[in-house]
């Protein structure tokens, strides 16, 4: 499934939110970093084993991407739950901006040039 990681994140006012250090938009990109540099799980509990290799794993994804990234069902979900882990304001939109395909552009072809009139 492709994923737009440059969906900015709204504050409980509907403004855009920034991070607090830097005071750049917050985007998905940003949030599912977050997650995978997390080592804690939905639940609070500390990441061990299979799972934090696999965290590596999607933020290396994540990272060399460009504003779309292909994820896998099994990708959204381990990134979903580890949604979990931050406020419910954040947590609630990392999760809706999972679950909307990105579909690029339809551009339209070029219509061929007319014929010449004898």
């Amino acid at each position: 499934m492709q994923i737009l990681l440059t969906r900015q994140f709204l504050n409980a006012d509907d403004t855009p939110a920034v991070a607090a250090d830097t005071k750049k938009p917050v985007d998905l990109r940003w949030a599912l970093t977050q997650i995978c540099l997390n080592d804690l799980d939905g639940n609070g509990q500390p990441l061990r084993g299979e799972p934090k290799i696999r965290r590596y794993e999607l933020y290396r994804k994540i990272k060399k991407a460009g504003d779309v990234v292909e994820l896998t069902a099994e990708d959204i979900s381990h990134l979903k739950e580890g949604a979990l882990a931050f406020s419910t304001l954040v947590a609630g939109q990392t999760r809706e901006f999972l679950e909307i395909t990105y579909v690029p552009p339809v551009v339209a072809a070029e219509a061929p040039p007319p014929e010449p009139t004898p």
